[in-house]
């Protein structure tokens, strides 16, 4: 397995592992069937979680159990799970299952409510002439010798039932890239071009589609899914080139091919019918042209079918290929480093962990708040936490680096390597496992620390020396360094627990606790206010104010001296098993109880 693949491979155990956390199953062989049925299946996370709720003890070999209604299938799933990376799929196991549909028509004794109750409902089904898809889940590889077996034992099965077998190769293109439902699409027959039928290794079609068609097909497919490859989302009617669309559709519609670029996309397979125009395609992606399609999406008014677009879509299952399709395509329109990241799994992740902070999104593409469905949404911007300013806020909150907070540009943030001479790498370090809360803390006093900006006034040199410190950036991100490094100092429970509370003051916008813990910030500000003259090695003690305007912006950015601020700051500490007074109020207006290290 080469080095991306590993690294795809660990994200699926980390997405696994999360999800055995976040529903409390029992062990990861549950969590995986979970994953594997909103992935495989597209089944939606609660639906599946209460699915799996009863399901513990035999389950007669059926992990999971689904009735397709819109296709009229009965779809059954088997998931095996190893976190080993190098293991062999079960052929007892695989061969087992083939024998499934039987079972259920049999209706042999089994020990669960759970089974007999699928067994009822698979009989009906077949009486309904529903079709059977058997999928065997498993994160092992499949020797070839087995595939040969399963494909003699496919042959001799009824021709409605179907067998399909998932290895570790097929899941890891999963990670971060949910499988589009299959949808149909009428193209124009006399411009539709088709190769690599036979002998080219990509079978790839150019077709002009009827924008009235990509409409439809915005419907069906969620946004989230659809454009899962593309690096950023759409970003809103207000932009030129959407005004441009719908201008063009309504007042010429037959020149909207001329003036439009187009959409390129990729599918796991697709077939075309020249007679009737039909077009089937599976796993559909749009990987450039996010803001054609949402435009054309989300017009209210009918569509002149005369209105056409040109479609490139590519036909590959090799997820390396269809990112290097977005990127390249994507070239032109200023895409950057974190557009081109967004799909990472460490990205991935992150955001499926945030979704239990409900009244915080995280947004790692931009426009994603706004093509989402609007579930979170918030008047204050307290809630929408970019990838962007998150990663600046984390590098100065969790590895005390406020000087790179502002000296890396975004590409190097973002840019998956080493920087350094001493091996740094941010984006591994930034992201990889990240706990939402070490990014939504330093956005929470980020905000707090532009109230207090706003509040103070010129009366005093303390008011002077903090409205100086706050006056750029860097001055937020040496706070936020100083705070990390004291919530690090925490005991684990006490940190824990104080975190959470600042979480959940912060959903709530209680203006009584908020006031407190900005007066508790405004201490610490006036404190590091007083003390930067002799980090950055002035001699004199003059007031921090009385500096020119570049003293805040250059001297600081030369080197950390974050590390100077913090000793200083823990030498001042010389009570109370050496807590840090600012952690001291904070447990205080929680009512957290404080633990000795």
């Amino acid at each position: 397995m080469d080095t991306r693949n590993e690294l795809l491979r660990e994200a699926l155990v980390a997405e696994v592992s999360y999800i055995k956390d976040e529903y409390v199953y029992p062990d990861l062989g549950r969590a995986f069937q979970h994953w594997a049925a909103v992935n495989v299946l597209g089944i939606e996370d609660t639906d599946v979680a209460d699915e799996l709720a009863g399901a513990m003890g035999s389950d007669g070999g059926v992990d999971y159990f689904h009735v397709n209604k819109d296709n009229k299938t009965v779809e059954i799933m088997q998931a095996k799970f190893t976190e080993k990376q190098v293991t062999r799929a079960d052929q007892k196991a695989i061969l087992e299952f083939f024998e499934i549909p039987k079972k259920l028509l049999v209706g042999n004794a089994e020990p669960t409510l759970r089974f007999h109750e699928q067994q009822k409902l698979f009989k009906k089904c077949r009486e309904q002439k529903y079709a059977t898809r058997l999928l065997f889940v498993t994160a092992a590889n499949v020797p070839d010798s087995i595939k040969k077996i399963i494909g003699l034992n496919d042959q001799n099965m009824d021709n409605d039932i179907t067998f399909e077998c998932f290895e570790i190769d097929d899941l890891i293109a999963y990670v971060g890239n949910p499988s589009s439902p299959p949808c149909e699409l009428h193209v124009f027959k006399n411009e539709c071009f088709i190769s690599g039928m036979n002998n080219a290794p990509i079978k790839r079609l150019v077709a002009t589609v009827a924008a009235s068609e990509l409409k439809n097909v915005y419907k069906s497919i969620r946004r989230s899914t659809l454009f899962s490859l593309n690096p950023r989302f759409y970003l809103g009617d207000k932009k030129l080139i959407s005004k441009g669309i719908v201008d063009t559709i309504e007042k010429e519609p037959e020149r909207l091919w001329h003036y439009n670029n187009g959409i390129s996309a990729v599918c796991r397979q697709f077939d075309y019918n020249r007679e009737t125009g039909m077009l089937k395609i599976d796993n559909l992606k749009v990987v450039n042209g996010c803001q054609t399609v949402t435009t054309i999406g989300t017009m209210k008014s009918d569509i002149n079918p005369s209105a056409g677009v040109v479609l490139r879509l590519s036909e590959t299952s090799d997820v390396a290929f269809s990112e290097k399709i977005s990127a390249y395509t994507n070239d032109q329109n200023s895409i950057k480093m974190p557009d081109l990241q967004s799909n990472h799994p460490y990205l991935v992740n992150l955001e499926k962990r945030f979704a239990k902070y409900d009244k915080f999104f995280f947004e790692r593409k931009k426009g994603q708040l706004e093509s989402s469905d609007k579930r979170i949404q918030s008047k204050r911007n307290l809630y929408v936490i970019k990838s962007v300013n998150a990663s600046r806020l984390k590098m100065a909150y969790s590895l005390g680096m406020p000087n790179l907070s502002m000296q890396l540009s975004v590409s190097k943030l973002f840019k998956d390597e080493s920087i350094d001479s001493n091996g740094l790498c941010p984006f591994s370090k930034l992201y990889n496992g990240a706990d939402p809360r070490d990014f939504i803390i330093p956005h929470v006093f980020f905000y707090l620390l532009n109230i207090i900006k706003k509040r103070t006034g010129d009366s005093t040199e303390d008011d002077k020396n903090i409205k100086f410190l706050l006056r750029y950036r860097i001055g937020h991100y040496y706070i936020i360094g100083i705070i990390g490094k004291i919530f690090r100092s925490m005991n684990t429970a006490t940190k824990n627990n104080l975190m959470d509370a600042i979480v959940e003051s912060a959903i709530k916008y209680d203006d009584a606790i908020i006031n407190k813990i900005v007066l508790e910030l405004t201490k610490l500000v006036d404190w590091i206010a007083h003390q930067i003259p002799e980090v950055v090695g002035n001699e004199d003690q003059t007031p921090l104010h009385t500096k020119p305007v570049y003293y805040l912006r250059d001297p600081l950015r030369k080197d950390n001296r974050l590390q100077d601020l913090y000793i200083r700051r823990e030498s001042w500490c010389k009570f109370d098993g050496r807590r840090d007074p600012f952690e001291t109020k904070l447990c205080k207006i929680f009512n957290i109880p404080q633990v000795y290290r």
